[in-house]
């Protein structure tokens, strides 16, 4: 009877560890602040909320940092998500980038903070005022190779008013500080936010007389619609998103039009990730391209401060200017 007992007593206790090394759990930050463009030396390091914000010369931007300690973590879990509380403010598409691990949060600011590494978003979720971010690859690939502090850079493209605003390591409430959580069981399905191709955007103006594509990137399987209004009339298209994560949705010919259009972007099951571009014109399109001279701005002319008090008169001229790239074949 004794040795029965006993031996009862080791599968109990073997079964509690099993149990135990199964569980989900939570790794809270170890530092974390944001830095402000419009006060670029400023530290923000003891403030309860990171903020995030767009703006639309970039002056008043906002992005935040968050490191984690990883030791003693396992890469053997389904999904592994970064988890922010919203504190305020304006929803914004998160932007969640690694980043270097040398800043200090006391020190941290605009002017010395580390550039953005890789895009590690692998998509995200609302729910209520949580917001999940799918980062699984990243953290097992950094367990995996035994680079166990991690930051994450968190940003975004979208112009509002109010920042984003999350609860940061220095509230009082556990539960609403930044965390990476753990899952044995997938929590939710990884849905990345739409991406456009850099020349769609609100303020463009689009060829009239022929089709125009809106293309982007996705997450695979998913379909995308474009709900795109003139005058009143709207024209939809949509589209899958391929095995490439890309998407190409074509809207009709349209004639001209000098007053604003807006299109509407969608993930079809996910309303949380629309987006829509406003004052979209439609007349034509002109392209310009040379040397030095053919790029030089305007505030470099003789006629600058004339030029300048003219431009009010022509609103819907508007200008797009592509980044250098350099390709051996045309």
């Amino acid at each position: 009877m004794k040795m029965v007992k006993y031996n009862l007593i080791g599968l109990a206790v073997l079964l509690n560890c099993s149990a135990l090394f199964s569980q989900d759990y939570t790794i809270p930050a170890n530092a974390d602040s944001y830095v402000s463009k419009s006060t670029s030396t400023q530290n923000f390091g003891s403030e309860t909320s990171l903020l995030i914000k767009g703006s639309t010369n970039g002056s008043f931007d906002r992005k935040s940092y968050v490191k984690f300690d990883l030791t003693g973590s396992t890469s053997n879990y389904a999904q592994i998500v970064l988890k922010l509380v919203k504190s305020g403010g304006d929803d914004v598409r998160l932007k969640t980038y690694s980043t270097a691990t040398t800043w200090d949060e006391n020190v941290i600011n605009w002017d010395n903070a580390p550039d953005k590494s890789k895009d590690v978003n692998q998509g995200d979720m609302r729910q209520g005022n949580i917001l999940y971010v799918d980062i699984t690859e990243y953290i097992k690939q950094k367990i995996d190779t035994n680079q166990l502090t991690v930051a994450l850079l968190l940003s975004t493209d979208d112009i509002v008013g109010n920042p984003y605003a999350v609860y940061s390591k220095e509230t009082s409430t556990n539960s609403q500080k930044p965390s990476i959580e753990f899952y044995k069981i997938a929590k939710f399905k990884a849905v990345k936010n739409i991406t456009l191709s850099n020349y769609i955007s609100s303020d463009m103006v689009i060829q009239r007389g022929r089709p125009f594509p809106f293309r982007g990137e996705g997450s695979i399987g998913e379909t995308i619609t474009v709900d795109f209004n003139r005058k009143g009339v709207v024209s939809s298209a949509s589209a899958v998103v391929d095995a490439n994560g890309n998407f190409n949705i074509v809207i009709p010919a349209m004639q001209e039009s000098d007053q604003a259009c807006t299109a509407t972007i969608k993930i079809v099951g996910y309303p949380d990730k629309t987006v829509t571009l406003t004052n979209i014109l439609i007349g034509d399109v002109w392209f310009a391209g040379g040397q030095s001279n053919m790029e030089k701005r305007v505030d470099y002319m003789l006629e600058a401060t004339q030029m300048t008090a003219d431009a009010d008169n022509y609103p819907n001229i508007r200008a797009f200017r592509a980044s250098y790239n350099s390709v051996f074949d045309p």
